[in-house]
C-alpha cells in the first residue's frame, strides 16, 4: 500500500493504470485492512478525475469507486473486526459524496456499453454506501430512475439487477424514506422483466430479480404486496403467473431462512385473497396448466393444504402487456 501511496501523489500527469486496477484488487481481497487508507486515497484521486479522458482509465476509476465503496459497506457492519480506531460512517461518506456526484453529473451519459456497465457498478456501489448517511438519502434515491432506466440501456440485464440487488440491500439495513410511488417503480420494472417472456434471460437472472422483488417486500411489505395483488387481477397471463411465483419465493425463503417474516396466518390471508374467499375477491381468469401448477407447488412450500375453491372462468380477454398493466397500476394509486 505504500509502494501504491508513492504512485498516488498529485503530479501533472495521472499515475498508470495498473495502479488502480491494484488498488481494486486489494480492496475486493483486503476490504477492511484498506479502510484506514481510503481518506489518503480518495483525496488524491479526487484531484485526478478532471483529468481521466480515456475509457480505459475511467474504467480504472470506477473499479476502485466501486470495490472500496463495497469495502466501506463490509466495514461498517464488521468494524469490531478492525484492529485500529473505528472510523465514523459519517467521515467515510462525507468522502465518497465528491465522486458519487462528479461520475453523476459527467460520466452517465456515456454510450460505450463497456464503460457503461463499469459506471452503473461504481454508482450503485457509492449509492448502497452513502444510504448510510440521511443528509445523502434523498440525492442518492433521486438516482433510482437512471437506474432503473438501465434496463432498456443495456442488452444484459443481469448486471443492472446485481446493482439493484445490492442496492436493495443496503436500503433493507438503513431504512431510508424511499416515497410509495417509487417503491411502485421499482417493483413494476421488476416484475416487468419476470414477466416479459420475449426477454432472454442468462442463468441465475430470475433469481437476482426475485431476490431484489423479496428485498422490497422485506423493507416495503404495504407497497409490496399492493402490487402484487393488482398483478393477480390483471388480464395478462404472464403477470399473473410471476406474481404467483414471487409469492411462491418469498415463502420458501422465509421457511429456508428460518425466519419469521411471513408468519402462517400471513399466508393464509394470501391464500383468501388468491382464491376469492377475501373481499377482494380475486378470481383467475384464464388459468392455464402452467399457472396451476405453480398454485399446486405452493402448498408444501407453505407447510399447511390450501384448499382450492370451485372457480368458474370467464371468457379469456385480450391480454395487456405489462408496460400497459404498469401504467393503469400507477394510475389507480
Amino acid at each position: 500500500m505504500e509502494e501504491l501511496q508513492r504512485h498516488l501523489k498529485p503530479v501533472e500527469d495521472i499515475p498508470q493504470e495498473f495502479v488502480f486496477i491494484t488498488l481494486s484488487k486489494l480492496a475486493t481481497s483486503y476490504a477492511l485492512s484498506c479502510i484506514p487508507f481510503l481518506e489518503m486515497t480518495w483525496n488524491v484521486m479526487y484531484t485526478m478525475l478532471g483529468r481521466v479522458q480515456s475509457s480505459r482509465m475511467k474504467q480504472a476509476f470506477c473499479a476502485v469507486l466501486e470495490t472500496w465503496s463495497k469495502g466501506v459497506t463490509v466495514y461498517f457492519q464488521d468494524w469490531a473486526k478492525c484492529s485500529f480506531p473505528r472510523i465514523g460512517e459519517a467521515q467515510l461518506c462525507e468522502k465518497t459524496y465528491p465522486f458519487f456526484c462528479y461520475v453523476v453529473r459527467n460520466w452517465l451519459d456515456c454510450e460505450e456499453k463497456e464503460l457503461k456497465e463499469d459506471i452503473i457498478r461504481a454508482v450503485a456501489a457509492m449509492m448502497g454506501l452513502l444510504l448510510h448517511q440521511e443528509e445523502y438519502q434523498g440525492h442518492v434515491c433521486d438516482q433510482l430512475s437512471w437506474l432503473l432506466d438501465q434496463y432498456e440501456e443495456v442488452q444484459d440485464g443481469f448486471h443492472v439487477t446485481k446493482r439493484l440487488r445490492h442496492f436493495l440491500e443496503a436500503v433493507e439495513k438503513t431504512e431510508p424514506f424511499i416515497p410509495r410511488e417509487r417503491v411502485f417503480i421499482i417493483c413494476i420494472v421488476v416484475h416487468n422483466q419476470l414477466s416479459d417472456v420475449t426477454k432472454k434471460h442468462r442463468i441465475g437472472h430470475k433469481t437476482e430479480l426475485c431476490h431484489c422483488m423479496l428485498l422490497l417486500a422485506r423493507s416495503f411489505p404495504e407497497e409490496t404486496m399492493e402490487f402484487l395483488y393488482s398483478q393477480l387481477e390483471a388480464e395478462n397471463e404472464a403477470s399473473r403467473i410471476a406474481a404467483l411465483s414471487l409469492l411462491r419465493f418469498f415463502v420458501h425463503c422465509d421457511r429456508e431462512e428460518g425466519c419469521s417474516w411471513f408468519h402462517q396466518g400471513t399466508v393464509q390471508l394470501w391464500c383468501r385473497e388468491l382464491f376469492g374467499l377475501g373481499s377482494g375477491g380475486l378470481c383467475f381468469q384464464g388459468v392455464q396448466s402452467g399457472h396451476q401448477q405453480t398454485v399446486q407447488d405452493v402448498t408444501p412450500t407453505i407447510g399447511f393444504p390450501i384448499v382450492l375453491p370451485q372457480v368458474t372462468c370467464a371468457p379469456k380477454a385480450k391480454a395487456k402487456s405489462p408496460t400497459e398493466a404498469s401504467s393503469l397500476f400507477l394510475k389507480k394509486q
